[in-house]
């Protein structure tokens, strides 16, 4: 990733490095996923790749301490009181504008405060640095990112919009594809996740239209 960094990804990454909460943490205290990024609080070079250098170096007498700031990227937990409706202004086109109606969980403040004083105590216990936490900062946690979830798949037609290969219930000819169709919004960056899907799905619908194509080289 910092290899290609300066010319396909530029900027990616300086946003995507981060040590994330393992599953048996989650399991244990009943959490969402949170991953912690920490980022040097300077305007030149490329604050992510020093910060691994300053981490890996952490502990040697001849680094200088520094400040970094940190950057949460967490899960949230599906809310049915969410939703996504039309409103009644509309674009240049005439069509009625979508309303986003995104309202957190308790578990989404609790999930980030909780895995971040754990990454700050990590943090004092190797003796590595110490971590200053706002608590009001877990008060409000800004919902931004990608949003999830509004075709999100089940079996069951009164849980989701459509069926495990993202067919919708009572359709038989209409499909979704994309980050829609996730139960949970994860912590981690929908593409890859997304493109599987959507190669799924055409590997779904090629197999449906050779079958329904009667093979004219059979006939005499």
């Amino acid at each position: 990733m910092r290899r290609r960094a300066d010319t396909e990804l530029k900027g990616v990454w300086n946003v995507f490095l981060g040590l994330g909460s393992t599953r048996a943490f989650r399991e244990r205290h009943r959490l969402l996923g949170c991953v912690v990024n920490a980022l040097p609080k300077t305007p030149d070079g490329d604050p992510a790749a020093r910060a691994v250098e300053d981490l890996v170096r952490a502990g040697a007498s001849d680094v200088p301490a520094q400040t970094f700031g940190l950057y949460v990227t967490a899960e949230r937990a599906p809310n049915r009181d969410s939703r996504v409706s039309l409103g009644d202004d509309r674009d240049a086109l005439g069509q009625r504008r979508i309303v986003v109606d995104l309202r957190p969980a308790p578990a989404d403040a609790r999930s980030v405060a909780k895995t971040v004083r754990a990454f700050a105590l990590e943090l004092a216990r190797s003796g590595h640095g110490r971590a200053r936490i706002p608590e009001a900062e877990f008060a409000a946690t800004p919902l931004v990112g990608h949003h999830m979830g509004t075709t999100r798949m089940s079996d069951d037609p009164s849980r989701g919009v459509t069926d495990r290969d993202g067919r919708v219930h009572g359709i038989a000819n209409l499909s979704v594809a994309g980050s829609s169709l996730f139960v949970t919004g994860g912590y981690a960056n929908p593409t890859l996740a997304i493109v599987a899907l959507a190669l799924r799905l055409a590997e779904r619908l090629a197999r449906a239209g050779s079958a329904a194509v009667p093979d004219v080289r059979s006939r005499g």
